[in-house]
């Protein structure tokens, strides 16, 4: 019996630390480890940022995301992680559609990491013998089970049939040149970080990162309220720690204009890492206003203090302090009596561009909360939540102009993809509507200019032929049938199936 006993208690310790799934997303000098429970930028309660692999120099220590919202009865309900402490709201995988409870984490205890090279082999090989394409393809959470979602991850369904079947020529659907994707919920266990009632919501999350963008790393989240309950006041937070090698010695801020706070080094020499560098590191908000920002003390202060109640962790999501009183202009943000919404904002902030308000004196560990707001989420509904993290080790530019500068040019950046994927977005649509086609009808449209290749296969996948669309205005069929038109666009991949009449 007591041997019994000994194998149950070894059991249940060996699963209660079963290891998160974590995999590290690169671009440029630039690693960032992501964990499958949404905790970003560490690993094991150390950082795990590193610039420029195998030095030891980190950027970041964590990066995680608060969620709260009111229900039309001011109830509150809250998710957060407090790295501090480690303790986390949110654990991997969906939620089941009838209990709404989340699911078993261990089954989505999983990074899914894949690049654009990987779709490009897997479209070229999968009729091949002997081919098997990678874990991430094969095993890619296209499809819900039980009573999940019907989709947990987007995916191009060649054959229409409605189920990811990659040995079919299906593949996983990704943003820039490489992504991990995952999938949280806050629902599967007590809300221990923030104390609160769970949203209940699912979050499907990637990161990316675009080989001609060196340093940078998106990450898009669509946040799904599948409940019920509408919420409204939904505030979504970006919780940062900021290392910079020596994460003794660090002031941060904001920069308004730019929608972003960051971090840099306090004084001239960041000992045992970086030395007489200037390194930067910052989280930008994508496509949204950044409504306020306040910093956060790994300690007590009945002010900046990591809060331990839901409303305590609210009230700094709005901007406050998290005893209710209010972000003051000047000093530390805690002394006079002119109310502000963003820390350490320099001349940026509309509200006080003639003064400027920058961190002076000790230097120390930085950890920013940067908040937005969105007026509702409702019922079966979703909003979607994009930011940008990015760094440098050194730079000899006055850091707010440096960050500036910086987002302009990651913004800049993001814009243009949105802009061709909503583009490709309304193609798709314009070519279902011309669905079934007349044979030897010129089905060609202007649209179709921004394409790099279209290519015609005909039921049995063999190429009946392609044309290029930046020199070509002629696209038809002239025998029915059933047809499969493949789209090239950049690193993108779209295939629609279409029928000749």
């Amino acid at each position: 019996m007591k041997n019994l006993l000994l194998i149950l208690i070894l059991s249940f310790s060996l699963g209660s630390i079963a290891q998160t799934g974590n995999s590290i997303l690169k671009s440029g000098k630039m690693n960032l480890r992501i964990n499958a429970d949404g905790q970003l930028a560490i690993y094991n309660s150390e950082a795990s940022s590193e610039y420029i692999e195998g030095s030891g120099n980190h950027l970041f220590s964590f990066i995680n995301i608060w969620i709260s919202a009111f229900d039309n009865a001011d109830n509150l309900y809250i998710s957060t992680v407090n790295t501090y402490s480690g303790k986390n709201d949110y654990s991997p995988g969906p939620i089941d559609s009838l209990t709404y409870v989340g699911a078993e984490p261990d089954t989505f205890n999983k990074i899914w990491q894949i690049s654009s090279s990987n779709i490009y082999e897997h479209i070229k090989n999968y009729k091949n013998i002997g081919y098997n394409p990678i874990d991430a393809i094969k095993t890619w959470p296209a499809n819900g089970f039980d009573r999940y979602n019907k989709y947990l991850a987007p995916y191009t369904d060649y054959n229409q049939n409605g189920k990811y079947d990659p040995e079919n020529g299906d593949y996983p659907l990704i943003e820039g040149d490489n992504a991990a994707y995952f999938i949280l919920n806050d629902n599967s266990f007590e809300h221990k970080a923030s104390g609160g009632q769970p949203l209940k919501i699912e979050m499907y999350c990637m990161l990316y990162s675009y080989n001609d963008l060196p340093n940078t790393i998106f990450a898009k989240y669509y946040i799904k309220n599948p409940i019920l309950i509408n919420y409204k006041d939904v505030f979504v937070s970006i919780n940062t720690g900021f290392e910079l090698g020596n994460k003794n010695d660090n002031y941060c801020g904001t920069e308004v204009s730019s929608n972003s706070v960051f971090a840099y080094n306090g004084d001239e020499n960041d000992e045992n890492h970086f030395g007489k560098n200037k390194p930067i590191a910052i989280i930008s908000i994508l496509g949204k206003k950044l409504f306020s920002s306040i910093y956060i003390t790994n300690d007590n202060d009945t002010k900046s203090g990591m809060p331990s109640t839901p409303k305590g962790h609210r009230n700094m999501m709005e901007g406050r302090w998290k005893d209710s009183s209010n972000l003051s202009f000047g000093d530390n943000g805690k002394g006079s009596n002119k109310t502000a919404q963003y820390i350490f904002s320099g001349n940026t902030d509309p509200d006080f561009q003639s003064s400027y308000w920058r961190e002076y004196g000790v230097p120390g560990i930085r950890n920013i909360l940067a908040n937005t707001y969105t007026n509702e989420l409702k019922s079966k509904n979703y909003i979607t939540f994009d930011f940008a993290i990015s760094g440098i080790d050194n730079s000899n530019m006055d850091p707010y102009l440096f960050v500036k500068s910086k987002y302009s040019e990651i913004n800049t950046f993001w814009l243009s993809k949105s802009l061709s994927n909503n583009k490709i977005n309304q193609i798709d649509n314009l070519f279902i509507q011309k669905n079934p086609i007349e044979k030897g009808e010129n089905f060609y449209i202007n649209e179709y200019s921004i394409f790099n290749k279209i290519t015609i296969y005909n039921n049995t996948g063999e190429e009946v032929g392609f044309i290029n669309p930046k020199h070509e205005n002629v696209l038809k069929i002239e025998s029915n049938g059933l047809y499969f038109i493949k789209f090239n666009y950049e690193n993108q991949v779209f295939i629609k199936k279409i029928i000749i009449i």
